[in-house]
């Protein structure tokens, strides 16, 4: 059955290149059918394997193409030593660019915005209860001048008036301290902002699917995956959002489209969905108009996985020459460069560029602060032990010289000077 990139056509595809190099080692041929319809691999109704099950249990015709060994499928069909274990993922929207409007709030977290809101608020308050104990100039008495003050010194901004006491001057100093160290840290994430396009909040697990609004829904094979294997029934939300469409329109390209769209999240095979998204980034290389080339992104927490192999008929022929084959070129390593196809490094480069996608300057928080305010401590803490220093030896030196000066000039008589006019006096 067609299923890219394990079958691509006749000549194109995983499972195509691991059967030509099985038919040059056996030296035989092999006469491929393609299935090009929609159908699945078959349900067993009413004892009677039906679509493609129906046509290799009731022939000699060996099966491939994402075909998965599955407990039900063992009782009437024998699989060949699995050569590859696909991992079924969850695919969703990649996330949408932020708008431009919203650069400028994205900076700081909630956190750090509150907290520069309430020291605006406390500026306020101290400047009104400082000027009001101290006497200062009436416009810092008033609340709506503590209040604009303080907010023209939050947006480091001149102040309309200057304070004139002591006390009002180092609630000014504080706020203008606090406002510096904001501003700078604000200003640098804000020149990140504007050089590069950041995207918003990308779903990256469960809880964030069931939360996105968005339909659950895949193919109908998959949501057995989510059934309660004792019970038969839904045995979380998931399961029971999981929805799925008639035969003819149950493909994973048509729920990979509307994932594009941003209208579903869908469980489909990691290796399915790599291959489905270079071709589509390729494809989209020659069209400047498209700026978000990438439209899918894939949650790394895996569903689970499944074996892959050639099923055929229990009592096929072929099984053992076929199991053979696969040990030995497995334990050999030569099934390595049949799986590792021509689509792996552009995988890789993809994928890079998936999980690499710009996602702005990191959002700025308290972490963010200690440094500005840790250098600010330490500069405080230099300048205090310089006036201690200066000031006791400053005092020692003063003692000496008060010492030298008595003893030139007498008990009674000694010179000084004058620092307002520079001028010797005798006393």
């Amino acid at each position: 059955m067609r299923y890219e990139p394990f079958i691509i056509n006749k000549n194109q595809g995983i499972e195509i290149e691991l059967l030509k190099n099985m038919a040059e080692h056996l030296n035989t041929t092999f006469d491929m059918q393609i299935t090009m319809k929609s159908e699945d691999w078959g349900d067993k109704v009413n004892g009677a394997w039906q679509d493609n099950f129906g046509k290799i249990f009731n022939t000699l015709k060996i099966g491939i193409g994402n075909v998965a060994i599955e407990a039900d499928r063992i009782e009437d069909f024998d699989f060949t030593f699995s050569h590859y274990t696909t991992t079924l993922i969850w695919v969703v929207p990649i996330a949408n660019y932020m708008k431009k409007w919203r650069v400028l709030t994205i900076i700081f977290s909630l956190d750090l915005w509150a907290i520069s809101f309430a020291v605006v608020f406390a500026l306020a308050i101290l400047f009104i209860l400082a000027a009001r104990i101290t006497g200062d100039i009436p416009y810092f008495k008033t609340v709506a001048g503590g209040f604009q003050s303080s907010f023209q010194i939050i947006v480091n901004t001149s102040i309309h008036k200057t304070p004139k006491t002591n006390l009002v001057r180092f609630v000014f100093v504080i706020g203008l301290i606090y406002s510096l160290i904001i501003t700078c840290i604000y200003t640098s994430g804000l020149m990140h902002l504007l050089r590069y396009s950041i995207r918003e909040h990308q779903i990256d697990s469960i809880e964030e699917i069931l939360e996105s609004g968005l339909e659950i829904g895949g193919l109908k094979e998959y949501r057995e995956r989510f059934v309660n294997p004792k019970t038969g029934e839904c045995a979380d939300e998931l399961c029971k959002r999981y929805k799925y469409f008639s035969r003819e329109n149950d493909t994973a390209q048509i729920w990979l489209s509307l994932v594009e769209q941003r209208q579903a999240c869908t469980p489909l095979p990691r290796l399915f969905v790599k291959y489905y998204m270079v071709k589509s980034y390729d494809k989209g290389k020659n069209d400047p108009t498209d700026e978000n080339k990438i439209k899918l992104f894939i949650i790394n927490n895996p569903i689970n996985v499944y074996p892959v192999a050639i099923v055929m008929r229990k009592g096929n022929p072929f099984r053992k020459i076929f199991d053979i084959y696969h040990i030995r070129y497995f334990e050999a390593g030569l099934l390595l460069p049949i799986l590792n196809h021509a689509y792996r490094q552009e995988f890789s480069k993809l994928m890079y560029l998936v999980e690499h996608s710009h996602d702005g300057p990191e959002q700025m928080d308290f972490y963010h602060l200690q440094g500005p305010f840790g250098i600010l401590g330490i500069g405080y803490l230099i300048a205090i032990l310089t006036f201690i220093v200066e000031i006791t030896f400053g005092k020692k030196h003063d003692e000496t010289m008060m010492k030298r000066t008595k003893q030139n000039t007498g008990p009674r008589e000694y010179r000084r000077i004058n620092h307002n006019n520079k001028k010797l006096h005798n006393k």
